[in-house]
C-alpha cells in the first residue's frame, strides 16, 4: 500500500527510473554484443596458441603440391598422376611469377579443383593479395566462390594450422552482416563474406600473413575493368591472380563474335587489371568444345604462346587388339540387357586382360570405378570410349571431332591464318603470277576489298585485303567498325558517301603499281564490284570512273541442286551475253556490262584451294604475316557452312553454302570469290572439277577398329 501511494505521488521518478533501467540494460546488451563480435575475446586461446603445427604450415608455404596433398586430402583422395604434378607446377608459377597457363585435362581429372586450391594457397599465404575468380557466367562464378568458401569454412586441418584465417571465418557463421561487425580486440577485422567476394580478416598476430587477402568472383560477361580494393592504410590494391574457369559456354563456343569478344576481354581487360607495373597471373582450366573455339585457340601455341597451353588426354595410346575389346563390349551390352550388370564382361576382361591391355597407355592409373566392378583404368577408359566415341574424344581427349557429313570440308579459321606464302610481303606479287584481280564488296558502313594474284594453274595469293575507311586496327567486325563512310562525308546522303568511298578505294588499289618478287610491275586488270542492293549507285560510279574499262558490276547467285544451271553448255548465249566458267556477262541499260556467277560453285572452289598444300600450284595462300594478323580474313572465309544437296529428280548433286544463324561476317569470302571470277574472266583456266564437287577424293569416316585392322593387314 505504501509503495503504491509513493508511485502514484511521484510519476516522474518512476519514468526516470524506467529510462535509466532501459539504458543500463541496453549498455549490458551492447557490451555482450561487442564481446560476441570480438573474435579474439571469443577465441583468444586459439589465437594465442597459434598454428597447431607451424612446421607443417611453413612446409607448404613455397610448395603448392605440398599444400594440396597436406590440406586437401579429401579433395584429392586419389594418388596423383604426372599430369596433376605438371598442372600444379604451372599454377604455382602463375601465382608467384605472373605466368599464364591454359590447362585442358580430361573431364573429372580435377583441373577446376586444382585451380580453386591454387586460389586458397594464394590467399592464406598472401602470395596474391587480390585474386579474381572468373567463369563463363555470373552463376558459374558464384559456384566457384562457394567451393572456396566451403574449404575455408569447413576444412579442419586448415582450421588447426591457420587460426588467423579460419577462426574469423567460422565466427561469422557465414553471415555477411555479422562479418561487418567483427572486431579483434575492439578493432574491426574488415572481414567480408559476401555473395561475390571474400576479404580475409585483418588479425594482428605475428604469424598471420593473410591479412585482408581478397578473393572476388565475376562472370566473364560482367564488370571486370577497374576492380580495386582500398587497404587500411589507404593503399589501393588490384587483382594480381585470376582463375578463368571454363570461360565459354556451348553457345559462345559456336559463335565467332562471342569467342572473339571473350578473347578480347582476357587479353585486354583481365591482362591489365594489376596496372602498368605488375604482371597478372592467370590460370585457365578449359575444355575444347569445338575446333576454333576459345579453348582451342588458347591452347594453340602458334596463336597464343603466352598461354603456355597444356593439353592432356586420358589415353595416350589405344590397345593393339581392338577386336577383343569389341567382343567384350558386345558381352557387356548383352549382360546389361539381361540384368547381369556387366559381370560377364568383367570375367571376359580378367581372362584376357594381358592381350586386351597390350599397347594401351592411360595417364591416370587410379581412375576407375571400383564400386561398379571395374578392374583397371584401362578398362574404365575403354568403357567410356566404346559407349560414345565422339563424346570420349571431346570430353576425355580434348580433341572433339567435327560432326560433318561425308566429304564436307573441315578446315578451320586457325588453319587458314597459317596458310602464308613464305617471305612474301604484303602487296608484293609472287614471281609465278600471271594476272592480278580485285573485288570490292559493299556494306552499310565500310567497303571491303581483296587483291589477288593468280598463276596459270589458278593457284592464288591474297596479297592485299582490308576495308575503306581504314580502321587502324588489325581486327574488327562490321558491327565494331568505328570509322564509317558516313563519317567521311557527314550530313550527306547515302549515294554521296558511297560514291566517295568507291572513288577513294579504287584510286588506292586500281591506281597502284604492284611490285613483283621477280622485279616486274603489275596492275589490277579486272575489278568486280558487288552491285547488290546498291546497283544504281555502283552503276553511276562505274560510268564516271577513270577505271571504268577494268571495273565490272557483279552479282553472285546461289545456284542450288534444284535450280537450273547458270550456264547451260547446250544452249547458245543470248544476244549481248557471254558464257564463261560458272559465270556469264550481259549488257545492261546504259551500255554497262555486268557479270553474274554461281556463288555456290566458286565458294566450293575456294575451299578446295584451301585444302591444297600451301606450296602447290593450286593453293590459296596469304601474304607472309603472323597468324593473328590474318585472323579477320580467316574467320570471314569461314563465315558460311556447306550442306551437300542432291536433286531427287535429276540426280544432280551440289554443295550449297549458308550463313550461320548468328550472321557472321563473310565479306572477305565474297571478295575472294569475286577475285576468282575476275581471274577466270581474264583467261586463267580453272582446273577441271564437277559442279560443286570437292577436288580431292571424298573420304569416308573410318572407325578406330577399321584403322587397327588396316594396320594389321586385316582390312
Amino acid at each position: 500500500m505504501i509503495g503504491k501511494s509513493a508511485s502514484k505521488s511521484d510519476p516522474k521518478k518512476s519514468a526516470e527510473f524506467r529510462r535509466k533501467e532501459s539504458a543500463r540494460v541496453g549498455a549490458i546488451n551492447r557490451a555482450k554484443t561487442e564481446l560476441s563480435q570480438d573474435v579474439y575475446e571469443q577465441h583468444k586461446g586459439l589465437f594465442d596458441a597459434g598454428p597447431a603445427n607451424l612446421k607443417r604450415r611453413e612446409k607448404c608455404r613455397d610448395s603448392f603440391v605440398e599444400f594440396c596433398q597436406t590440406y586437401g586430402k579429401t579433395a584429392f583422395n586419389l594418388k596423383w598422376c604426372k599430369n596433376h604434378y605438371k598442372a600444379a607446377e604451372k599454377i604455382e608459377d602463375s601465382i608467384l611469377t605472373g605466368e599464364w597457363f591454359a590447362l585442358a585435362m580430361p573431364r573429372g581429372t580435377g583441373k577446376s579443383t586444382l585451380a580453386r586450391w591454387g586460389c586458397n594457397w594464394a590467399a592464406v599465404y598472401r602470395h596474391s593479395l587480390y585474386s579474381l575468380l572468373v567463369a563463363a557466367t555470373g552463376p558459374a562464378s558464384d559456384e566457384l566462390l562457394r567451393s572456396v568458401k566451403s574449404t575455408l569454412m569447413n576444412n579442419e586441418l586448415l582450421y588447426d594450422d591457420f587460426p588467423d584465417v579460419c577462426v574469423p571465418i567460422r565466427h561469422t557463421g557465414g553471415n555477411a552482416q555479422r562479418a561487418l561487425g567483427q572486431t579483434f580486440k575492439g578493432k574491426s577485422t574488415r572481414i567480408r563474406w559476401e555473395q561475390g567476394a571474400i576479404c580475409l580478416a585483418e588479425i594482428p598476430v605475428e604469424y598471420s600473413k593473410a591479412q585482408n587477402a581478397i578473393i572476388e568472383t565475376v562472370g566473364i560477361d560482367g564488370q571486370i575493368r577497374g576492380r580495386s580494393f582500398e587497404m587500411t592504410d589507404g593503399e589501393v590494391v588490384r587483382p594480381t591472380f585470376c582463375i578463368l574457369d571454363d570461360p565459354q559456354t556451348r553457345k559462345s563456343a559456336r559463335s565467332t563474335p562471342m569467342t572473339n569478344e571473350r578473347l578480347d576481354i582476357i587479353n585486354g581487360d583481365i591482362a591489365y587489371l594489376p596496372g602498368p607495373t605488375e604482371p597478372m597471373g592467370l590460370v585457365m582450366p578449359c575444355t575444347v568444345i569445338q575446333k576454333g573455339d576459345l579453348a582451342d585457340q588458347a591452347l594453340d601455341h602458334s596463336l597464343y604462346p603466352e598461354f603456355q597451353g597444356e593439353k592432356t588426354v586420358m589415353v595416350e595410346s589405344f590397345p593393339e587388339n581392338m577386336d577383343l575389346w569389341y567382343e567384350y563390349w558386345e558381352i557387356r551390352k548383352e549382360s546389361y540387357s539381361n540384368g547381369g550388370k556387366g559381370k560377364e564382361a568383367n570375367k571376359f576382361y580378367k581372362a584376357n586382360r594381358a592381350a586386351m591391355d597390350k599397347g594401351c597407355v592411360v595417364t591416370w592409373e587410379e581412375r576407375y570405378f571400383k564400386k561398379k566392378g571395374e578392374i583397371s583404368a584401362i578398362q574404365h577408359a575403354m568403357n567410356l570410349f566404346l559407349k560414345d566415341e565422339a563424346s570420349f574424344f571431346a570430353e576425355y581427349q580434348n580433341d572433339p571431332k567435327a560432326e560433318v557429313e561425308e566429304g564436307l570440308i573441315t578446315v578451320t579459321a586457325n588453319d587458314i591464318a597459317k596458310r602464308v606464302r613464305p617471305n612474301l610481303k604484303k602487296t608484293i606479287i609472287p614471281a609465278s603470277a600471271q594476272k592480278v584481280t580485285a573485288m570490292i564488296d559493299l556494306s552499310k558502313k565500310v567497303l571491303w576489298y581483296s587483291v589477288c594474284a593468280f598463276n596459270d594453274e589458278f593457284g592464288f595469293t591474297d596479297v592485299d585485303y582490308g576495308a575503306w575507311p581504314e580502321q587502324n586496327v588489325n581486327y574488327f567486325t562490321l558491327s565494331s567498325a568505328r570509322i564509317s563512310m558516313q563519317m567521311k562525308k557527314p550530313g550527306q546522303p547515302e549515294s554521296v558517301y558511297i560514291l566517295n568511298g568507291l572513288n577513294q578505294l579504287t584510286e588506292a588499289i586500281l591506281g597502284k603499281e604492284y611490285k613483283s618478287e621477280s622485279g616486274g610491275i603489275y596492275t589490277v586488270t579486272r575489278c568486280l564490284i558487288d552491285e547488290g542492293k546498291w546497283q544504281d549507285i555502283v552503276h553511276a560510279f562505274i560510268r564516271q570512273s577513270k577505271f571504268k574499262n577494268i571495273i565490272i558490276p557483279s552479282k553472285g547467285r546461289g545456284i542450288k541442286a534444284s535450280s537450273k544451271p547458270l550456264v547451260d553448255p547446250n544452249k547458245r548465249p543470248a544476244s549481248g551475253e557471254k558464257n564463261g566458267h560458272y559465270w556469264k556477262t550481259s549488257r545492261k541499260k546504259g551500255g554497262l556490262t555486268s557479270v553474274h556467277f554461281d556463288a555456290n560453285y566458286w565458294k566450293t572452289f575456294i575451299f578446295n584451294a584451301l585444302h591444297a598444300d600451301v606450296l602447290s600450284n593450286r593453293a590459296f595462300t596469304l601474304y607472309d604475316a603472323k597468324p593473328h594478323l590474318h585472323k579477320m580474313i580467316s574467320e570471314q572465309l569461314m563465315g558460311e557452312y556447306p550442306i551437300d544437296m542432291t536433286n531427287d529428280n535429276s540426280g544432280v548433286s551440289k554443295r550449297e553454302w549458308h550463313e550461320y544463324p548468328d550472321k557472321r561476317d563473310n565479306h572477305f569470302l565474297d571478295t575472294v570469290v569475286g577475285c576468282c571470277v575476275a581471274a577466270s574472266m581474264e583467261g586463267i583456266k580453272v582446273p577441271e572439277i564437277q559442279d560443286g564437287e570437292i577436288e580431292k577424293p571424298k573420304k569416308k569416316k573410318i572407325s578406330l577398329a577399321q584403322k587397327q585392322a588396316e594396320r594389321r593387314g586385316h582390312a
